[in-house]
């Protein structure tokens, strides 16, 4: 009896042992979904894989394509523990919100920001030429450069910009994979209505056609004839948008000048001599006249800092020739000031 007893103890030992073991805990199931109705893809959803991700202990999130092992962290003041996160890139980014703040208008100073001296990514250089190479209609050239940058950096704003030069050029399948790339990566909320509405032009022959947005130079985009430029105009640019600005004659109130500007960009030219009101427009897509930047389009008109006078006076005084330099960025001290106008006073 007691030579049975000790052959089944250490039977009984192990059998508890195996029990007290926890299971791992089994993932929930990934949902999938498009970035937009249309869209050839399917991704799971940030939260979603993330909750899939949490699910496993270290060597199942080793094992887990779509998921990586976080160390401990202190993030926010807040200590974080060893965890499996998500790999970057393996889910849909979370759809951007529509601004809450009014839409920018900017506040001119002359002053130059310590931001613009930092130095640029090359990617950005890449896009530059490539955003002039559409403008000029050289599209093979502008989608070469677009994808060198995305090369460097593959960035939603990237994919956009040669989805459209996909099918500013009549490739609209594979501006298509573009415009849902540009989603997986994520987007501001201006790019992202308009890569929902591309890819319903696209994909859905009974959506409302709606315009492409048009690649356009920083310069001078007309200019009355008869008088030659001789005082000095500086126009620079922030990076919220992009400008059109329009010289009106103080005198007749018609245009002398209309002047676009790239969000980033600077742009110098002479203006002939005399008083004008300085108008402006900023938006991040342009479509031409007379939609301007679309829906989204910001008027303003500029004026000196207590808004007492908005004109503006480009004078020659014995060999000295007066101009201004224009600085489209919001800034506490700037000496300038705008105010907004409706549409239909631009």
């Amino acid at each position: 009896m007691s030579h049975r007893i000790r052959r089944c103890f250490p039977f009984a030992i192990l059998l508890a042992l195996s029990t007290a073991v926890p299971a791992q805990t089994r993932p929930p199931a990934i949902e999938l979904v498009e970035p937009a109705p249309g869209c050839p893809v399917k991704m799971p959803t940030l939260d979603g894989l993330l909750a899939y991700c949490g699910a496993f202990d270290r060597g199942g999130c080793g094992a887990e394509a779509r998921c990586t092992w976080e160390n401990a962290d202190r993030i926010d003041g807040k200590d974080v523990p060893p965890h499996c996160g998500v790999k970057e890139g393996t889910y849909l980014s979370p759809r951007a919100t529509p601004p809450t703040h009014d839409r920018f208008i900017p506040d001119l100073g002359e002053a130059l920001e310590e931001l613009n001296k930092l130095a640029r990514r090359p990617s950005e250089d890449l896009v530059d030429k490539a955003h002039d190479a559409a403008a000029g209609k050289r599209y093979d050239l502008a989608i070469s450069l677009y994808t060198r940058a995305l090369k460097l950096d593959d960035f939603g704003t990237y994919h956009l910009l040669r989805g459209l030069a996909y099918e500013t050029k009549g490739e609209p399948k594979k501006a298509l994979g573009d415009y849902c790339e540009a989603l997986v990566h994520g987007l501001i909320w201006s790019g992202q209505n308009v890569a929902d509405t591309r890819i319903a032009q696209v994909t859905r022959p009974d959506a409302a056609r709606a315009p492409l947005p048009v690649f356009v130079k920083t310069g001078v985009m007309r200019m009355r004839k008869g008088r030659p430029g001789v005082a000095p105009l500086r126009i620079e640019a922030s990076s919220k948008g992009d400008y059109v600005i329009k010289l009106l004659n103080a005198q007749d109130q018609g245009e002398e000048m209309l002047i676009y500007v790239r969000a980033g960009a600077s742009f110098e030219t002479k203006v002939p001599l005399g008083t004008y009101i300085i108008r402006g427009a900023s938006g991040a897509f342009w479509y031409g006249e007379p939609a301007l930047f679309g829906d989204d389009t910001s008027y303003f008109q500029l004026a000196n800092k207590d808004g007492a006078d908005d004109a503006f006076k480009f004078v020659q005084q014995g060999r000295q020739l007066s101009g201004f330099r224009l600085r489209l960025v919001s800034r506490q001290n700037g000496n300038l000031a705008s105010r907004p106008i409706g549409a239909k006073d631009f």
